[in-house]
């Protein structure tokens, strides 16, 4: 039997798992998801065969496991921290099911909810008792990111809506639950009235008869079987304050930068909408996921520093400080070209201290890893399986694997012999 390497990586953390899960997810979420995973574990219909199955298979299975939460009542929590907690098991397991269920109670849902009226009450239990499929009918084939620029409309003449496509470009696409489930949509269009244009407003339709239906993960997944399987498989420093000020001084220059060039493009006379567009790279594109990095950091620093375990503190501090290192590191261009370093010192120095803080947290990565990762049942990969026996899973599915015939192996054996004697007559 091959010998595995990741008990010896577990025997050298120095925390407990179940501490660091706890505390990455808190005690009651925690509590909730494992509670969700095991019920998906004990029902055979969602456990994941070796076979890959088709897209109208993949389509299948997606909604008998969906009707079989619905029948469960897995969706109606009150209580956020549970909902969140089942809506996260759920990603993990089967991302197929969340978008069907998103799309249906929180997008359309939500779109009835918060814009609708007292007329629309009805429609809305419905929705949520699940009476009902809904779609989200916003995008069109050429519009874009201009929302308000499109083109459906809807026409009120005698006393109803007439909607009307009036080129390709108009046509309503990539709408979740749209193409075999949904029973209702809601559907955006130009209003007409009087043949004045009333903007954007939003209209629900009614877009099959139910009766004649037919029948945050990937990260996840790959961190888990990366990590797990690297220790099998060999290849070939600043503080948390300083990343922060350097944080600090990025966004400050990125947002000068780009309310100057957003005046530069209001006094050349561009309209709103290219103004936008033109100040999106190198500026306000790279200033938003900058202050998304920086809020990240600094969020996750102040909810490390009310732990009150040791030994998962300090493993949550070498996580943080290697993460803050490696987005800091992409943005070196940026804080050279804004001022804040100058010569090759502050660059190595990031570079050197990323490279040192992998290194410290080498030791510890198959815990932490275990402390977030689904069941093997569902992570459903020979490489990253919890027990670090990788060439074993793979062998057993070479082994399982029935080498079925093809209708042209016939024609291929013709035309091999055809081509040895085409060969045979050239001697």
């Amino acid at each position: 039997m091959v010998s595995s390497g990741i008990d010896a990586y577990r025997s050298q953390a120095s925390f407990k798992v179940e501490d660091l899960r706890n505390i990455i997810f808190g005690e009651e979420y925690a509590r909730y998801r494992k509670e969700a995973l095991e019920v998906f574990l004990s029902d055979p219909l969602f456990l994941s065969g070796e076979r890959q199955l088709s897209q109208a298979e993949g389509r299948e299975r997606t909604h008998r496991r969906w009707k079989r939460l619905v029948e469960m009542d897995f969706f109606n929590h009150a209580d956020l921290i549970k909902s969140d907690a089942i809506d996260d098991a759920l990603n993990i397991w089967d991302f197929a099911v969340t978008p069907r269920e998103l799309n249906h109670l929180r997008i359309f849902g939500g779109a009835i909810e918060s814009s609708g009226t007292e007329r629309h009450a009805e429609l809305l239990r419905k929705t949520k008792n699940h009476e009902i499929v809904g779609a989200f009918c916003l995008t069109e084939l050429s519009h874009g990111s201009n929302t308000s620029k499109i083109q459906t409309t809807a026409t009120f003449d005698k006393g109803e809506f007439v909607f009307h496509t009036p080129n390709i470009g108009a046509t309503k696409c990539w709408a979740g639950n749209l193409g075999f489930s949904a029973t209702h949509a809601i559907v955006y269009a130009q209003l007409y009235v009087g043949g004045n244009c009333y903007g954007i407003h939003a209209f629900v339709l009614q877009i099959r008869i139910g009766i004649v239906l037919a029948g945050s993960r990937a990260c996840l997944f790959a961190a888990t079987v990366a990590i797990r399987y690297s220790v099998e498989r060999k290849q070939f420093g600043p503080s948390d304050s300083d990343v922060l000020s350097a944080y600090e001084y990025l966004i400050h220059y990125l947002i000068q930068v780009t309310i100057a060039e957003r005046h530069k493009l209001k006094t050349e006379g561009k309209d709103p909408f290219t103004i936008l567009n033109e100040t999106q790279v190198h500026k306000a594109h790279t200033l938003s996921i900058a202050f998304a990095e920086y809020m990240v950091v600094k969020w996750v620093k102040e909810f490390i520093d009310k732990v009150t375990n040791v030994e998962c503190k300090q493993i949550l501090y070498k996580l943080l400080k290697t993460y803050g290192l490696f987005v800091l590191n992409r943005h070196l261009a940026t804080l050279y070209i804004g001022g804040y370093a100058h010569g090759p010192e502050f660059g190595e120095t990031i570079r050197s201290s990323l490279r040192s803080a992998c290194s410290e947290l080498t030791p510890q990565v198959i815990a932490i890893i275990d402390a977030v990762a689904p069941p093997d049942e569902i992570l459903n990969s020979s490489l990253g399986m919890s027990d670090g026996r990788p060439y074993e899973h793979l062998m057993k599915i070479f082994e399982s694997y029935e080498n079925e015939s093809v209708p042209w192996q016939g024609e291929l054996a013709q035309f091999l012999e055809k081509r040895r004697i085409h060969n045979l007559s050239k001697l």
